[in-house]
């Protein structure tokens, strides 16, 4: 009774607010980053986390300025660079945030399906991006840099598609001219004592652990929609996610062992409902570009043995923003263990329970909103 009592937008709605968990994880500074798009977030800190899956009509993103960890900003320039004192900088760090409005309900419409065409389990390690933070830390140096100033990029050239974000071959620059006209190349701006400068890539999402997919299989499948098809998306109008093509590599080897192992879940004609999958499936805005060649050639071409900005090392970075400090998302930056884990049917009693939480969450809600109605 309570199942058919709420509405599929009901159910993703508790399943977004009172079950999603938030997650902050670094990225490869050469990565190409959509906001909307779904990364594999592995256990081992070393290995580079993956995009599995990208919303091709994802929304134009709420594009941020540049600031310093201090929430201090700049002079944007006429002609859209933004300005620092280099005494307001050396020893800091700026960034820049892509945010888009989180749409939970397209994804948890349709993620049984994108795990069964993937043949994935353990499913928490998968985190739904819709924040972008790209860090330029400023570095310690041994010299007395003499006053100057640093310019940054404007930040529409990150953009590398409608909602996609990759670092510019040439984000910024040293300068002793405060029009910024006359650039300093890496080794001027070496031997005159600035610092050099760092680049990382930081991203923020929610996750959902096993028990909550298992769940919105059961509803689905008890609302009369074929869990692992995007049925459910059609049905309610909401865009079709589709297969980054980073996830054939990464998710190649073993997949012969793991796809028996899920046979036994596909339906008795033994095919797999994901034939509405684009047969391409890649996605246009996810190739990967090359800021540490990049950056010298267009900052400094006169000087290509020297790096104006250098790609991080394998330490993780983290930065405690004011605004997005992250300190309650830190915890989960490691991404959990990793086991593979396929939910059994023994988990019935276990969304018995979850059910009994739902119909409380549910008539909470019925419950305030007849005594607003009376108010």
């Amino acid at each position: 009774m309570f199942i058919y009592s709420l509405t599929l937008e009901q159910y993703h709605s508790i399943c977004d607010w009172n079950l999603g968990k938030h997650r902050r994880f670094d990225l490869s500074a050469s990565t190409t980053v959509s906001l909307g798009a779904v990364f594999h977030c592995p256990s081992d800190p070393l290995e580079d986390s993956v995009e599995i899956a990208f919303l091709p009509s994802a929304e134009a993103p709420r594009l941020g300025e540049w600031t310093t960890l201090e929430r201090g900003t700049g002079k944007v320039m006429p002609n859209g660079w933004t300005r620092f004192q280099s005494g307001d900088v050396i020893d800091n760090a700026l960034y820049l945030s892509f945010t888009i409005f989180p749409d939970r309900h397209t994804w948890l419409s349709q993620a049984n399906h994108i795990f069964r065409r993937l043949h994935l389990f353990n499913f928490e390690d998968y985190v739904i991006v819709d924040v972008i933070f790209f860090f330029l830390d400023i570095l310690e140096t041994t010299k007395n840099p003499p006053a100057g100033f640093l310019f940054l990029c404007p930040k529409e050239d990150f953009l590398t598609g409608s909602a996609s974000f990759c670092w510019p071959a040439c984000p910024a620059y040293w300068s002793l001219d405060p029009s910024g006209i006359d650039r300093l190349s890496s080794g001027d701006a070496t031997q005159l004592g600035f610092p050099t400068l760092e680049l990382t890539t930081e991203a923020m999402g929610d996750y959902w652990d096993d028990g909550v997919y298992e769940g919105l299989s059961q509803f689905h499948q008890a609302k009369g929609f074929d869990p692992y098809s995007q049925d459910i998306a059609r049905h309610l109008g909401l865009p079709l996610f589709q297969l980054s093509s980073e996830v054939e590599a990464p998710f190649a080897y073993g997949m012969s062992i793991i796809e028996n192992r899920q046979s036994n879940q596909v339906g008795s004609d033994g095919e797999d409902s994901d034939a509405d999958i684009d047969s391409d499936c890649n996605s246009p805005d996810t190739q990967d570009c090359e800021p540490e060649y990049l950056l010298i050639s267009a900052c400094d071409a006169s000087d290509p043995d020297v790096d104006a900005v250098t790609m991080p090392n394998e330490e993780e970075v983290h930065h405690p923003l004011s605004g997005y400090d992250g300190s309650e998302y830190r915890e989960e930056s490691n991404c959990g263990n990793q086991k593979m884990f396929a939910p059994p049917r023994s988990l019935n009693a276990l969304m018995s329970i979850q059910l009994v939480s739902f119909l409380f969450l549910g008539l909470s809600w019925v419950y305030d909103h007849v005594s607003v109605s009376f108010v």
